[in-house]
């Protein structure tokens, strides 16, 4: 009997020893996977043959996983086997999309937020790793239509045509990065490869989902970002961080466009859009009711809404021909005619915790002819195609508060941090308070930027000055 007993036992111990062998050591996860969610069911498909090949062109590596769920199209491209439904797998170099390419899928619609959630979960629990990136790759229209799809519905991203041109609108968008978040943990970089996507309202949407969202302000050209560029710059410095991932999309499509292009990269820290909103909710507030009455007000709001954008905006690239681009654009009509009744709470939230549709509201019935009016006009814009022509919806955020500021009649700015030159303008502010006052004219405002330096200064004499605090508060006594 002991002898059977021990003979049990020593075959249980080498079963254990057996089966422990097969299970993948500790801490051999990749560091990345970087999933493209190729939405070609459209007339992109000749595009995404293309980026495809750019991918395969180093593909996936020791380290990194580079997955595709790949939709084609009837019509378009008759290259490599004109297979016309939804493929998914790993992209290794020297990969073709032909039919041989992962496994088929049938035909799944692109358009439906569990296909999102479906690829992402897939990837992310047969290929785990350190960090994740998810890229929608297709059409997109940030608030609007993309000019290929004007009529259907907005505020989207990613058609499918044989699903009946549906999409995926922001809400959708959402509901599947919380999803992904709760079934395995969040993505680190969502990417737009599409058009129009770098929003405020976007990255408000998708804030608490990613930790940083790439994307352009306006529309891209077809071959779209220079995937043969990204995946060997993260192959062979696979440690990289999300934000540092992000940086490389950024500067890799701007170069790859010669320097003309517009790209940025964007902190989704929650706290940080929360008081981005609450900045651009006091400029509204501000510009609906104090823009006759005293434009220095609406002024320090556009300041403040300033710093915001440069707390979230980690790296942004653009052209010459595109100046007044600093990472994120707002939605912001040239005319009430083309304003879209659908701009509110019960499709976005971003309408909900800011007055910003009821400043547009008020501009549009108000502010006609006036400096306001003039600020917009001069503001980098963004234009969509609509059955009456191009129409700029969107504006740079930034740049709108540079032209209200640059509104103010008869002010002087002042940074303690300032170096270089001095001109008391906003771009050349004095670095103390006595320099701005002994060179200001009696009846000038006085505009201190946010700042935690102290400056004693006694002002006497017969000058009468208005000094305002930016983005902070001044202590001022006797």
């Amino acid at each position: 009997m002991k002898g059977s007993l021990l003979h049990g036992v020593g075959i249980l111990f080498v079963s254990l020893v057996l089966s422990l062998a097969l299970l993948p050591a500790a801490g051999a996860q990749d560091e990345w996977t970087f999933m493209v969610y190729m939405d070609g069911d459209n007339n992109l498909e000749p595009a995404a043959i293309d980026d495809f090949l750019e991918i395969s062109s180093e593909g996936s590596s020791a380290t990194v996983n580079v997955l595709a769920l790949f939709d084609r199209i009837a019509g378009e491209s008759t290259s490599y086997d004109d297979w016309t439904n939804t493929r998914r797998g790993i992209i290794n170099n020297g990969d073709v999309p032909d039919s041989g390419w992962g496994v088929s899928m049938g035909e799944l619609n692109m358009g439906d937020p569990q296909t999102v959630i479906d690829f992402a979960e897939w990837g992310m629990q047969n290929y785990p790793a350190n960090k994740y990136c998810f890229v929608f790759w297709n059409h997109g229209g940030g608030w609007r239509t993309p000019p290929e799809e004007e009529g259907k519905p907005y505020k989207a991203v990613c058609w499918d045509d044989t699903s009946a041109g549906n999409c995926l609108v922001m809400s959708e968008v959402r509901t599947a990065l919380s999803t992904i978040e709760t079934d395995v943990e969040e993505i680190d970089l969502i990417g737009f490869d599409a058009c129009l996507m770098a929003m405020v309202e976007v990255a408000y949407e998708i804030r608490d989902h990613a930790d940083y969202m790439v994307g352009s302000e306006k529309g891209e050209p077809n071959d779209g970002w220079p995937y043969d560029l990204i995946i060997p710059d993260l192959t062979a410095a696979p440690t990289m961080s999300a934000y540092s991932l992000g940086n490389v999309i950024v500067n890799r499509y701007y170069q790859s466009y010669g320097n003309s292009e517009i790209m940025s990269n964007v902190n989704l820290v929650s706290s940080r859009h929360a008081t981005l909103a609450s900045r651009i909710d006091y400029l509204a507030n501000r510009l609906r009711n104090r823009w006759n009455a005293d434009r220095y007000i609406c002024g320090a709001a556009a300041y403040g809404v300033i710093e915001a954008i440069e707390d979230v905006v980690e790296h942004e690239q653009h052209g010459s021909s595109w100046a007044g681009s600093h990472g994120l654009a707002i939605y912001f009509p040239k005319t009430g005619l083309v304003f879209n009744a659908d701009y509110n709470d019960t499709v976005i939230l971003f309408p909900g915790v800011t007055e910003w549709e009821e400043f547009l509201s008020d501009f549009y019935a108000t502010m006609g002819g006036t400096w306001v009016e003039t600020s917009r006009l001069n503001t980098q814009v963004y234009d969509c195609s609509s059955a009456a022509g191009m129409q700029d919806y969107h504006v740079d955020l930034y740049d709108f508060c540079l032209k209200i500021i640059g509104q103010l009649p008869n002010d002087l700015w002042v940074d303690f941090y300032h170096t270089g030159t001095e001109l008391g303008t906003f771009d050349y502010p004095y670095n103390t308070l006595a320099e701005a006052v002994a060179s200001a004219s009696s009846g000038q405002t006085i505009m201190i930027k946010s700042s935690s330096t102290t400056e004693t200064i006694t002002i006497s004499g017969t000058k009468s000055l208005r000094i305002m605090a930016c983005g902070g508060a001044a202590t001022m006594g006797l």
